[in-house]
């Protein structure tokens, strides 16, 4: 292979097979690494997404709920459905809670 690549990790008797300088500097860099703490606007950002994910959930789930029960033979309104979603929530949480 390509020894004047590798030459430096192997010994002349090829009793060491690495020289660990390299970990050792790696550990040094990631520690010290500092934590940041995210800005206003990312928090605001994500509180945003968090809250549009939330409401899309609960239309998508209320039109399934709606469309399910209409192709069972059950005319359902999307509001119906809301309905039932809700009371699926409901239940959900407080299964979560131990209630």
């Amino acid at each position: 292979m390509d020894r004047e690549r590798y030459s430096d990790r192997i010994s002349n008797y090829g009793s060491e097979a690495m020289n660990s300088e390299f970990m050792k500097n790696l550990v040094e860099d990631v520690g010290e690494a500092k934590e940041e703490k995210p800005n206003k606007a990312f928090q605001v950002g994500f509180a945003v997404g968090m809250l549009a994910v939330a409401v899309g959930t609960f239309a998508v789930e209320a039109f399934i709920f709606s469309a399910v029960a209409t192709l069972l033979g059950w005319p359902l309104t999307f509001m119906q459905g809301a309905g039932i979603a809700a009371l699926f929530e409901l239940v959900v949480v407080r299964l979560k809670n131990g209630q």
